[in-house]
């Protein structure tokens, strides 16, 4: 089993209370509870803050995405 996180937004007035943290804790929990192999997610390049708490976390793969816009 692998779980995709889609998107992890936390409300701006709660933002650097710690909630991101926490739900990938549990989240870290989960899996590992449930015998996941792995848990995994993008964000854009420039997003620093939530690259602090994610590089507290894990380290970023060399995987490039590509998209192809379709009408």
């Amino acid at each position: 089993m692998v779980c995709y996180l889609e998107d992890l937004w936390v409300e701006p007035s709660a933002r650097g209370a710690g909630w991101g943290r926490k739900f990938i804790d549990g989240l870290v929990a989960r899996g590992r509870a449930r015998g996941w192999r792995r848990i995994y997610w993008h964000t854009e390049t420039d997003n620093a803050a939530a690259r602090r708490l994610y590089d507290s976390v894990s380290r970023p793969t060399d995987y490039v995405r590509y998209d192809v816009t379709l009408p």
